[in-house]
């Protein structure tokens, strides 16, 4: 039994999409937002040995405002592998 003071976090998958050239990231968490915080910080760090990866090139190109962010419980349709920088797809939209 969990600890009753203990917040469940279940685990969400969040997507970052670039909306001028269509290219993910797609990736789960249990702190979703946090996730994606992190990973906006980490692209202006030279420090870091992926730097120069193309996610984080685009990220301090187009700033944060280029990108699409969005929050599920199941994989988002369209999406072919987690964890790497994809190029476009077509998504399937609720709307």
């Amino acid at each position: 039994m969990p600890h009753p003071k203990k917040k469940l976090r279940i685990m969400t998958y969040y997507l970052i999409k670039n909306r001028a050239t269509g290219w993910y990231f797609c990736n789960k968490s249990q702190r979703p937002e946090a996730s994606v915080r992190h990973h906006f910080h980490r692209a202006l760090n030279p420090e870091r040995e992926d730097y120069n990866c193309k996610f984080y090139q685009d990220i301090r190109q187009y700033g944060e405002e280029g990108f699409d962010i969005s929050f599920s419980l199941e994989l988002p349709a369209g999406v072919t592998r987690r964890a790497h920088y994809m190029p476009p797809y077509d998504i399937v939209s609720d709307e």
